[in-house]
């Protein structure tokens, strides 16, 4: 895998429009309605966010995206949480935003990371990739990182298949989180001196 750059964020956009058409999160978060132009804005915001903090890797096959970084760069700063609130206006059901509120501070309560963690924001591959070595190569890319840094990893996932995958790659799953529309399971996977 490698840094993306300014001129592909089209192509990480499109990336996740597909990846993230049938994500119960997504779903409940956006509606059914303009759903992949909703995919677009919001990941547009999380591109310009995460590559200012060089998080944003591409697979070498260009098919799949894993933005990650370091845990403690996480919390918004605050031009960044001005943009969040325009784009949750833009994208979200505002119909839902006191849940999707609610649900965001409980995912934020329940997330345990220590601050030499890298934290798995989002990870998608494209419809292209399914079946490919493309997930699996920026997986690997993500524990090079980790073993780099000797940092664990820290990731939540709203798909019970994608638990199991990263069980599968010793993860556990420290909590699981009944949110209102979907369920959070929050994933772990210990730095190698730790493990």
């Amino acid at each position: 895998m490698r840094l993306a750059t300014s001129p592909d964020k089209a192509l990480v956009v499109a990336i996740f429009q597909q990846a993230f058409k049938e994500n119960p999160h997504m779903r409940f978060l956006m509606g059914s309605h303009n759903l992949e132009r909703k995919i677009a804005i919001m990941t547009s915001f999380v591109f310009d966010v995460a590559y200012l903090r060089q998080g944003v890797y591409l697979s070498e096959d260009r098919l799949g995206v894993l933005i990650t970084f370091d845990y403690v760069r996480l919390p918004l700063k605050p031009l960044e949480k001005l943009l969040q609130i325009i784009m949750a206006l833009r994208c979200f059901s505002w119909l839902r935003l006191r849940i999707i509120a609610r649900n965001e501070s409980l995912i934020l309560a329940t997330r345990r990371g220590e601050p030499n963690d890298l934290y798995v924001w989002f990870y998608g591959v494209s419809d292209a990739a399914l079946g490919r070595y493309t997930a699996r190569e920026l997986l690997e890319g993500l524990f090079d990182l980790a073993r780099q840094q000797n940092a664990g990893i820290i990731a939540e996932t709203s798909i019970e298949r994608n638990k199991v995958i990263y069980k599968r790659y010793g993860f556990e799953c420290y909590e699981q989180i009944q949110c209102e529309g979907f369920p959070v399971f929050c994933m772990r996977k210990p730095s190698q001196a730790q493990d």
